[in-house]
């Protein structure tokens, strides 16, 4: 049994997807499992069964990392780029203390309490299933990758120096980054490359490393389909207090982002 596998989410209807990650990456001496299933045509007609809407829930997973959206959001801005994340992360809390979660997350459109499409739920459905089948074949993690993911020519080298550098104490390490956020001056270089970010969180689900620890905790929760997978993900960091790395620079590239791929999201 191996220790680890690579987990790839896969959209059936991306071929031109597959087809180069066949080229690129796929090798008799890689443990491979496509997550084909929960396509959304394969789910469309069992929606009702599988997704239910509900603001409460919303608001205990989205509202409980509001601080990170918000000063993600507030880091892009060309005034705070230099700006350290925990000063920014904390102002946010003081203005959420002195309002309520409800009220500031009227001033972000994008965080309000809404409906999944299906594409994010069936991407939701795929992500879970990975977490399933690290924990039913004792895998001590998974490196878990959205088939819009790009190699660098470093990708594999850096990828398994990473798995062999030692590190131990993890249960998540980003591996692909998105949405423009990168570690900043506060956060901590444990080995080169690699920085521990408190609090624990996220930046997109495009390629990122799980410990079978978290999936355990994650499969055994089980809680309803709620919010978008990395929003999701960040609840479940958080929850279960795991212990969260970026790569920077990232070991691979988001595809999607680097508009090498035409995004089919809709």
């Amino acid at each position: 049994m191996n220790d680890y596998a690579f987990f790839i989410m896969h959209y059936k209807k991306n071929i031109e997807r597959r087809n180069y990650i066949f080229e690129n990456f796929v090798t008799n001496d890689k443990s491979i499992r496509w997550i084909t299933d929960y396509d959304r045509e394969q789910i469309d007609d069992s929606l009702d069964d599988l997704y239910c809407f509900n603001h409460d829930n919303w608001y205990e997973i989205v509202g409980q990392q509001l601080p990170i959206l918000v000063a993600h959001r507030f880091g892009l801005n060309p005034n705070y780029r230099k700006t350290p994340w925990t000063p920014l992360i904390r102002r946010i809390e003081e203005i959420i203390r002195q309002n309520t979660p409800e009220k500031v997350i009227q001033e972000f459109p994008q965080f309000m309490p809404r409906k999944l499409k299906t594409f994010e739920i069936s991407l939701l459905l795929k992500h879970r299933a990975a977490f399933k089948d690290i924990v039913a074949n004792h895998y001590k993690f998974g490196i878990i990758l959205e088939d819009d993911f790009i190699l660098k020519e470093t990708s594999l080298t850096a990828l398994k120096n990473l798995i062999s550098c030692g590190i131990t104490d993890w249960d998540f390490i980003d591996l692909a980054g998105g949405a423009e956020l990168t570690p900043r001056e506060q956060d901590k270089e444990v080995i080169p490359g690699l920085f521990s970010m408190l609090p624990p969180r996220t930046r997109t689900t495009c390629g990122y490393m799980i410990s079978n620890r978290l999936c355990r905790e994650i499969t055994n929760l089980d809680p309803p389909l709620t919010a978008p997978c990395d929003w999701e993900l960040t609840y479940f960091l958080q929850r279960f207090q795991a212990k969260a790395f970026w790569t920077m620079p990232t070991l691979i590239n988001h595809g999607s982002e680097m508009k090498f791929y035409q995004s089919n999201n809709n």
